[in-house]
């Protein structure tokens, strides 16, 4: 079976869906749900570390297998991105906006597939 983005041409579809949420504390988290295994988040970096929880399922990161629950640390500046491993995997972003104001992403690069044909 072939991955249902190979063809996109447009930011694919089956890219992660999900919720943004500030805390009272000024902790903002993005909840990224992510349907089907082999599916990859695009790689991009923010200002400041994170912590991207690992909530349900599994996924690749820094070439190490990582399954659920489980708090992943991200460092400022780090180009990264995760690729699912299995279904109905869900990692929530958690930063801490108190700190460090507005989440910003410093660099990010959309999964968009070529054209057929052109």
């Amino acid at each position: 079976m072939s991955n249902p983005c190979e063809n996109c041409a447009c930011r694919a579809e089956c890219q992660p869906y999900g919720n943004e949420y500030l805390a009272a504390d000024g902790v903002w988290i993005k909840e990224m749900i992510i349907d089907k295994a082999g599916t990859i988040i695009p790689q991009h970096s923010h200002q400041f570390d994170h912590t991207s929880y690992l909530a349900r399922g599994a996924v690749l990161f820094e070439g190490k297998r990582y399954d659920a629950p489980f708090p992943i640390f991200v460092p400022a500046l780090k180009k990264h991105t995760f690729e699912s491993l299995v279904d109905n995997t869900m990692v929530l972003c958690i930063h801490n906006v108190s700190r460090h104001g507005d989440v910003k992403i410093h660099e990010e690069h959309q999964l968009i597939a070529s054209q057929a044909g052109g």
